[in-house]
């Protein structure tokens, strides 16, 4: 009898020191980090919303070159201590700003301004969220022409126009 009280709290004991060591803290635990270097890789149109349904896709050609071209050669770094280092491979200077990242928002906060940036990690991939829609609708109409936008009374405009940024780690 005296063994089997002894037996039942040394297993007591065990499974409580078993399913105490697995716990962990969330904060520790961090799978898919921002802290690193990343590369762009793409840009894609990914919502596209305008007051002319039938020019989303040429609305979506356009904001996704756009991103591109803004976006080519470019990086980030983000180290632990909250800060993010952007520039170019190919041109000399880099910006350095501090950021957070909660929520699936990822917020740079310079000298000069804060943008909250939709984003999100999958692995070795960071996917930031950016709105292209002023950047088409302040197209002059030769601009607008040339994309195969036919309105010429310049009414085409669109309400969303998020390009998903593809950087890789």
């Amino acid at each position: 009898m005296k063994n089997s009280k002894l037996f039942l709290a040394f297993m007591t004991l065990s499974l409580f020191l078993i399913f105490t060591a697995c716990s962990h803290n969330d904060e520790e635990v961090m799978v898919d980090s921002i802290v690193g270097n990343w590369t762009f890789s793409e840009a894609t149109a990914d919502v596209i919303e305008s007051n002319k349904p039938e020019y989303n896709n040429l609305i979506g050609a356009f904001v996704a070159e756009r991103g591109r071209k803004d976006n080519n050669n470019s990086f980030l770094v983000f180290t632990e201590d909250g800060k993010v280092t952007s520039g170019y491979s190919n041109e000399i200077g880099t910006s350095i700003a501090s950021y957070t990242f909660k929520n699936d928002i990822l917020t740079i906060i310079d000298e000069e301004f804060t943008a909250n940036i939709p984003a999100s990690i999958d692995g070795n991939k960071l996917y930031l969220y950016v709105d292209y829609a002023d950047e088409f609708n302040n197209l002059e109409l030769d601009e607008l022409l040339k994309l195969g936008i036919r309105d010429i009374s310049l009414s085409t405009k669109a309400e969303k126009a998020i390009v998903k940024l593809t950087f890789i780690k």
